[in-house]
């Protein structure tokens, strides 16, 4: 995607609390999150929002996330409305998609579209790094009063943020 190899390394936790001590050691790591429900179970939505907030508790602001109803197939046991589902995704700002790996439906589109947000968001947050580079140069430990890079120093260094 725009000229990028894309690897996706997916952790299915199922909603299950017996995962809840090691889903937060996912999310730390995590470059985007798949939020997932059963569109016939309305209980599987209610926990949507649950599910969201673990990923904001441990997930760097502004990482891509996008919302999948499952079973689109089963439009006739449907419980949550598409359109409380979409009102929904407006409000959380996501990108909201029905997928059925029965049918097959929508899965491959659920995949390339939210690849595509990862590579769009990793394009601007080096964008945003550059830019930081150029208007926030490095601290003068000198005493010259110039700036300090050295070339040596890994680009991911730079990323780093220390509070003293």
């Amino acid at each position: 995607i725009d000229s990028k190899r894309c690897k996706l390394q997916l952790w299915d936790t199922a909603g299950q609390d017996r995962f809840k001590c090691v889903v937060s050691s996912f999310y730390r790591n995590a470059h985007g999150v798949i939020i997932c429900f059963d569109i016939t179970d309305l209980e599987s939505f209610r926990n949507v929002n649950n599910w969201l907030e673990e990923a904001k508790r441990y997930c760097p602001e502004q990482t891509p996330m996008i919302l999948i109803g499952t079973k689109s197939d089963l439009k006739s046991r449907r419980m949550v409305s598409y359109e409380m589902i979409k009102t929904y995704a407006e409000q959380k700002q996501f990108s909201y998609l029905e997928t059925s790996s029965k049918t097959n439906e929508n899965v491959e589109k659920c995949f390339v579209d939210f690849t595509q947000a990862l590579v769009t968001h990793t394009n601007q947050m080096e964008m945003l790094y550059k830019k930081q580079e150029i208007e926030d140069p490095s601290l003068d430990l000198t005493g010259t009063g110039r700036p300090v890079k050295n070339p040596d120093t890994p680009r991911w260094w730079s990323r780093i943020k220390c509070t003293i």
